[in-house]
């Protein structure tokens, strides 16, 4: 219905959830995979069906009849976030399926996008630009030491007290509840509640500054990953108040996202190989 009302605006996105979502849904996490996967086939058969069935493990239909049809044909696009080396083979061998990067330190989404590459690459499907969501936190200023002032304290607020401190008690909960998970698998990339402004934009989870210095760094990640095709940039951090992030919305797009579409207008992305 959203996509018929919106004329085909519509773009679905998926992630299996953090610790806390497993905990509120009372799911195991040795199911949450499985259930995933599941789901994912049922979402897609809907979408392709007049009439639908589907009898698994986790979810029951019969003769369903779905309708409205879908605005695009034969369903909308399709985000995916992936953060384990499985999870990025996955979307790798689905065309009707983008990858969503969110939440990496810099070193560790290149590393991500070769498996990436590498995995499409094997599976046959040549990779573009439209096929990458590159998430990142973002902050706009007139000079940089504004928006450093600006938002260091919402910056982290967000990472150490939101992030660390929910994200710890829900994953300490969960081990519990699951002794069999192994904490490698289910850990932060790193120490969530050491972050600070300087060592986020270190690490390339923080772009700021003014306007030309985000754009730089923008086009810097975009040459080591490889390219992308949309920059999903999250501005809100924190406490941080509506009229501080309006105004950064409007900087960024009267003097960044312009230069932003230039850039894609221009890039031509040759099919991903091995060595991509």
């Amino acid at each position: 219905m959203l996509d018929i009302i919106t004329r085909g605006r519509l773009i679905a996105g998926f992630v299996r959830g953090i610790p806390r979502a497993h905990l509120v849904y009372s799911v195991p996490l040795n199911e949450s995979k499985a259930r995933f996967d599941e789901a994912l086939d049922v979402i897609f058969g809907a979408w392709k069906s007049d009439v639908f069935s589907h009898h698994g493990r986790f979810f029951n239909y019969d003769d369903v009849d779905m309708w409205p049809r879908p605005y695009q044909q034969p369903h909308p696009p399709v985000w995916m976030g992936a953060l384990s080396d499985d999870s990025t083979r996955q979307v790798a061998k689905r065309p009707d399926i983008a990858i969503c990067l969110n939440f990496f330190p810099q070193a560790d989404v290149n590393r991500q996008m070769k498996i990436f590459h590498e995995a499409a690459a094997e599976a046959g499907r040549t990779i573009t630009d439209d096929d990458v969501i590159y998430g990142r936190h973002v902050f706009v200023a007139e000079t940089e030491a504004e928006a450093i002032k600006i938002a260091k304290p919402h910056v982290e607020y967000y990472w150490q007290n939101l992030i660390h401190e929910i994200n710890t008690a829900a994953l300490h909960k969960m081990m519990a509840q699951n002794p069999d998970v192994d904490w490698n698998k289910v850990k932060p990339p790193f120490d969530y509640g050491a972050a600070t402004l300087e060592n986020l934009r270190e690490r390339g989870l923080l772009i700021l500054g003014t306007p030309d210095q985000v754009f730089d760094e923008v086009m810097d990640q975009y040459q080591q990953i490889g390219g992308f095709g949309t920059l999903l940039a999250m501005i809100r951090m924190g406490s941080m108040p509506q009229d501080v992030v309006l105004r950064t919305i409007r900087l960024m797009g009267e003097e960044l996202v312009p230069r932003l579409h230039a850039v894609k207008s221009k890039v031509h992305k040759q099919p991903a190989t091995a060595a991509a």
